[in-house]
């Protein structure tokens, strides 16, 4: 993974009924990260995607931690949270073990009305 020098976060998205960690990401602007989550869920169907929904059902949201800031490497970072968290038996909603994403992608105009006639069917 290419190492990236903007700054970025890990955080963890938690259960508010209890405040048990589901689900660990990383992020550059952290504001705007949980809002998507809430926002994408709604039209997709993982098991994230039906967690934020259950607790959108009922009128509650996730509750966003950031637990580590940096620049370079945040896979590895990502990596070693989401291991930390399944490692004390903690259920995460994550799909796999960390370290994917794509940095920098700009999707064309062209691209963009593409995915959103697709979503509109």
């Amino acid at each position: 993974m290419p190492k990236i020098e903007k700054p970025w976060s890990i955080y963890t998205l938690s259960d508010p009924r209890g405040n048990v960690v589901r689900y660990v990401g990383w992020c550059f602007i952290e504001k705007r990260r949980l809002a998507q989550h809430i926002q994408r869920a709604k039209s997709e169907n993982t098991h994230k995607a039906n967690w934020i929904n259950q607790l959108s059902a009922v009128g509650l949201a996730p509750l966003m931690d950031v637990v580590e800031t940096g620049s370079g490497d945040w896979a590895f970072a990502e990596k070693k949270w989401i291991a930390f968290y399944r490692g004390s038996g903690i259920d995460l909603v994550n799909l796999t073990d960390g370290g994917e994403g794509v940095t920098g992608l700009v999707f064309s105009a062209e691209s963009k009305e593409k995915m959103a006639a697709a979503k509109r069917g």
